[in-house]
This record gives C-alpha cells, structure tokens and sequence, in this order.
C-alpha cells in the first residue's frame, strides 16, 4: 500500500493556470456538453435496439 502525505503539498502553478483557462474559456463546458451528448445518443440508440428486439 502507497503511503504519503499531500499536506504542504501545492498544485503545479503551469497544470493549474492551465486548468483554470481551460475553465475560464469554456472548455470544461463544451466537454461536458460533448459528453452529455454522447451519452444520449448512445443510450437513444440502445433504447432502439432493445424495443426492434
């Protein structure tokens, strides 16, 4: 088992302003939508599938 301790431990400041203008531009908010999407379409075409059997 891995032990370690993340107290005093900071974030990357590259990965984190990175993060945060991934956020800030909308891209957190397209992804999740893309994600939505997808999801339903998958699920849409499983319903199909199911009620053609």
């Amino acid at each position: 088992m891995l032990s370690f301790s993340i107290i005093g431990t900071k974030a990357n400041p590259y990965l984190k302003n990175a993060f945060d203008n991934y956020v800030k531009n909308g891209g957190l908010a397209r992804a999740k939508s893309a994600l939505a999407n997808e999801v339903k379409n998958k699920l849409i075409n499983d319903i199909k599938k199911a009620v053609k059997k």
